[in-house]
């Protein structure tokens, strides 16, 4: 069995690009530069060191996935204009478990600011984060 974690930026799901596979699990992400957020802020905040930074923060854990826990979990991050977390909620949830493993990698995500017309400015976003068996 082949267990898939994807992480979404508002990109179309053609645009999937492979970051890593670990512990049996394939973990990749759309292409942030294709983007929808591109023309809400400008340049959209990402992470430092690109989405492999991300995505390395992340772990499908066993005992969920033995037991079929899949699913589409969407996740709203506000950030200030120095690129710091200042919120990250779970807006629909997979299962609590989840939750707090994706929540945990976007406080500990070091996040490059967003910015309009040249200036840093805080920025709101949302992305889902699907957990399903396949890839």
């Amino acid at each position: 069995m082949l267990i898939a974690v994807l992480i979404g930026f508002g990109a179309c799901a053609s645009n999937t690009q492979y970051i890593e596979r670990r512990n049996h699990v394939t973990y990749s992400s759309t292409d942030w530069a294709h983007s929808d957020m591109r023309g809400l802020a400008g340049t959209p905040a990402q992470p430092e060191g690109g989405m492999r930074a991300f995505v390395s923060r992340l772990d499908y854990p066993a005992n969920l996935r033995r037991r079929h826990v899949a699913g589409v979990m969407t996740v709203q991050v506000s950030l200030d204009a120095n690129g710091r977390v200042v919120s990250a909620k779970v807006l629909q949830s997979v299962h609590p478990q989840l939750d707090a493993i994706v929540l945990r990698a976007v406080h500990e995500t070091r996040w490059k600011t967003a910015t309009r017309a040249g200036k840093p400015v805080a920025f709101k976003f949302k992305f889902p984060v699907t957990f399903r068996e396949g890839a």
